[in-house]
């Protein structure tokens, strides 16, 4: 039914500015309220409404309840309730009060929009795909319907007919292109269109998982006594399976799915030159992962190097070259990205207790894809500065510590694009630690702290305008579990947890990447 006093409820529910309270009680001292209506009502319905602006969520459901006390069929009261049950993540609930509310007020719009969101957001996306379809039969241009039911149509696999709301919700509204152009690209990814989608791709990358423990068991090395020389050449084939919650990094908003794949590595290695002061080592290193449903985001990545080092013990001179290429999907023929790395570093061992290690590395990266518009071009040139520190404990722990090694890190960051989108500079701490747990189980663990501050105003500013410039603090925990079966086998279990504060809400995310790998060194 209509609620009688209606007419005193005009403010739209999201409002969230802090001059809300004083709009309210203007209105309230000059708005008539009808006979009918009871007063008592029409202030908890207020006081709801600005308590719901402020945020405060318990004291807006207490005011809402009691208007419901009164009137259990005042539609406004139950939307309310179901957006306080949204905000909390209680969709199921929010779903639920929607419904009852569009029973009462079947030619309510905002309602079935606010539905729509929710199923959406449930993952019930033909339902919320059909809901969207009854908004824009009323409302043709209502952007933000236009939206979510191009994202709906691209979540239910209906991919090119996602696009003509995409392309609509851009035209209704600018402030919408970066959402719209993200899953235009991902639809036509879908549809085998990859230089159209290249934009949407800028921000794919491959597993954030490492061998956290190679680095580290590879300076043990250079601390230990020498030993019987090891064989020339070396090779690894690695097979596993990843879980990933957040596989094209878009933010949670915007990329809720979640997705597995299964790993391919192979490293190779070999010592072209080696005496008691200088070596040479060529190497390889290939990935390919392929995964379950978002397929269009598989990756081949190809990397050969070339490695030297002179040994002046106690100090160590290195310098490392890369050279990669990397193809968004294994059927595809094109290179995506090149990359050309250098890395000098300077290592001094400290007898046999710890390694320090200096590095300087340059990156000069090669998008090979158009890009939907210039300000993505990530074309350009990284310079990295970096310390690291390594102790090596050994006999001067208990027995009951177990550690092999602690390690401290920090490095600079300089990122130069042609684009104005991701040049960055940026910080990074670092701490970890090595163990050798009961069962000859190797664990290493890192955790970095990374703040990162982007140059030019952010295309994914919202609203927009005004645009401001991105700023992330990010938090990421990894670690590793390694146990060697006889000679040849090795079994890991590895993970990393990301957590990505932003003041750009589309780089504002989690990620959970959780693995497990089997490996047969030759």
């Amino acid at each position: 039914m209509q609620p009688h006093w209606q007419a005193g409820r005009s403010l739209r529910p999201l409002i969230r500015r802090s001059w809300v309270s004083v709009a309210l009680g203007l209105a309230m001292a000059i708005l008539p309220v009808p006979a009918s209506a009871s007063v008592k009502s029409e202030i908890a319905f207020h006081q709801g409404v600005v308590a719901f602006g402020k945020g405060e969520l318990d004291a807006a459901q207490a005011a809402f309840e009691a208007v419901l006390g009164e009137d259990g069929e005042d539609s406004a009261a139950i939307h309310y309730l179901g957006l306080i049950a949204a905000q909390r993540g209680d969709f199921d609930t929010a779903i639920e009060r929607y419904r009852n509310a569009i029973a009462l007020e079947p030619g309510e719009v905002d309602i079935r929009f606010d539905l729509g969101t929710a199923l959406l957001e449930s993952g019930r996306t033909e339902e919320a795909r059909r809901e969207f379809e009854m908004v824009l039969a009323a409302q043709p241009d209502r952007a933000r319907a236009q939206l979510f039911a191009g994202i709906a149509a691209y979540r239910t696999g209906a991919y090119r007919e996602s696009l003509p709301y995409l392309k609509r919700a851009v035209e209704l509204d600018e402030s919408l292109r970066p959402q719209a152009l993200y899953y235009t690209g991902l639809s036509q990814a879908h549809l085998q269109d990859f230089p159209a989608a290249a934009g949407a791709f800028a921000q794919v990358e491959q597993s954030p998982l490492s061998p956290l423990s190679d680095s580290a068991r590879n300076l043990a090395r250079q601390v230990a006594p020498a030993g019987e020389p090891a064989r020339r050449w070396a090779l690894a084939v690695t097979a596993g399976l990843e879980y990933d919650s957040n596989p094209t990094i878009a933010g949670q908003t915007l990329n809720s799915h979640k997705d597995g794949r299964g790993v391919y590595q192979i490293r190779g290695s070999y010592r072209i030159y080696e005496d008691d002061r200088y070596s040479a080592t060529a190497g390889y290193d290939g990935y390919l992962s392929s995964h379950f449903d978002e397929t269009f985001v598989d990756l081949m990545t190809h990397v050969g190097y070339l490695a030297t080092s002179a040994d002046f013990d106690p100090v160590t001179f290195n310098l490392r070259y890369d050279y990669a290429y990397t193809w968004i999907d294994a059927f595809d023929t094109k290179k995506f990205r090149e990359l050309n790395r250098v890395t000098p570093s300077i290592s001094y061992r400290e007898k046999n207790w710890g390694f320090s290690q200096l590095y300087y590395q340059f990156n000069d990266e090669d998008f090979k894809r158009p890009l939907l518009t210039g300000a993505l071009d990530r074309d350009g040139q990284r310079h990295v500065v970096g310390f690291n520190q390594f102790f090596f404990p050994g006999s001067y722990l208990p027995e009951f510590m177990p550690f092999t090694y602690f390690r401290i890190g920090a490095r600079g960051d300089f990122l130069d694009t042609d684009g104005t989108e991701f040049d960055h500079d940026s910080w990074e701490f670092s701490v970890g630690f090595g163990a050798e747990l009961p069962g000859e189980v190797d664990l290493s663990v890192l955790y970095r702290l990374t703040d990162r501050d982007y140059r030019h105003d952010s295309l994914f500013s919202s609203p927009a305008p005004p645009t401001y410039k991105r700023n992330d603090l990010q938090n990421r925990v990894t670690f590793e579990l390694n146990k060697d079966l006889g000679d040849h086998w090795q079994v890991s279990v590895a993970g990393s947890f990301t957590f990505n504060d932003s003041n750009v809400p589309l780089y504002d995310y989690g990620r959970d990447v959780v693995g497990a790998y089997l490996t047969y060194r030759f």
